[in-house]
């Protein structure tokens, strides 16, 4: 957020869409929980290494 000037600092000030409000707020009441999961689908024609990928993420 440093390249913006500072009234965009605030969380408050950031268009967000409905969606990304709802994460914020339940984010915010509930720090830690993990609520949101975020799922990735990879296609690959060779083999791939669980563990080298579960230690990226």
């Amino acid at each position: 957020m440093s390249q913006f000037p500072n009234e965009a600092s605030s969380v408050n000030s950031v268009v967000a869409t409905p969606l990304q409000q709802g994460m914020v707020f339940h984010n915010m009441s509930e720090p830690g929980r993990g609520i949101d999961i975020e799922q990735i689908t990879i296609r690959s024609s060779t083999r791939i290494d669980r563990d080298r990928i579960d230690d990226v993420f």
